[in-house]
């Protein structure tokens, strides 16, 4: 995966301490954005001694959103959700980043691709009633809201993603219009990408108003490969 091979290259060249954990914190949130859980679980412990030893609670803030990931692909649904409501409220890219993890999770809720184990909900019920059942006007909110910020911030990978994301979800409940006119927005960012991805095959069928089958399957609050 190109943007994991990147983190790892920087983390590797790095040739002082601050540069090499500001590496290790961008690899740990492409971890645990990719729901890459033991790799993500070995960085963020990585992270943690790192602001420990060195008192840098400025890694520790960083962090806090990749930490809140964690704790959704681990089936701590509660604590992660309250972990991303609390980071959302920092400051720059990642209160912005925070917001987007929370989009994305309503969202996938909502579309059922983010099926928990039962044993997960056992263990959550609360998060059932707080979260589950109102995903769908959730993500609705929260992606509507971030796609105008994104493009003034300049951050339009991120962009993209909310807008596929929101696009998904409009098809899933049958709003084709509304996936096609968020699909074809978000089309000519995806497409100055060096490589064919699927997500662009996606893109362009939700972009002449056909519904996607949305995937099912463990836990995950991931960003997938754009």
């Amino acid at each position: 995966m190109y943007a994991v091979n990147e983190g790892e290259l920087a983390v590797a060249v790095a040739n002082e301490p601050a540069y090499l954990e500001f590496g290790r914190a961008i690899l740990l949130h492409i971890h645990a954005g990719f729901a890459r859980v033991d790799e993500a679980v070995t960085t963020a412990e990585q992270c943690r001694q790192f602001v420990a030893q060195n008192r840098t609670e400025l890694f520790g803030v960083a962090n806090a959103p990749a930490d809140a990931l964690i704790c959704l692909l681990q089936g701590d649904l509660g604590a992660g959700m309250t972990l991303l409501q609390r980071s959302s409220g920092l400051a720059g890219l990642f209160g912005i980043l925070s917001e987007v993890y929370r989009a994305v999770s309503y969202a996938r809720m909502a579309t059922r691709e983010t099926a928990a184990p039962l044993g997960a909900l056992a263990r959550n019920p609360g998060f059932v009633l707080r979260h589950g059942l109102t995903a769908r006007r959730r993500a609705q909110h929260l992606l509507a809201g971030l796609a105008d910020r994104l493009e003034r911030h300049g951050v339009l990978g991120l962009r993209l993603i909310v807008d596929r994301e929101h696009a998904k979800l409009a098809s899933h409940f049958g709003q084709h219009d509304e996936a096609a006119r968020l699909a074809r927005r978000a089309l000519p960012i995806i497409d100055g990408y060096p490589r064919p991805t699927a997500a662009a095959d996606q893109l362009r069928t939700l972009a002449q108003g056909h519904q996607t089958a949305s995937g099912r399957g463990e836990t995950r609050a991931s960003l997938d490969e754009t």
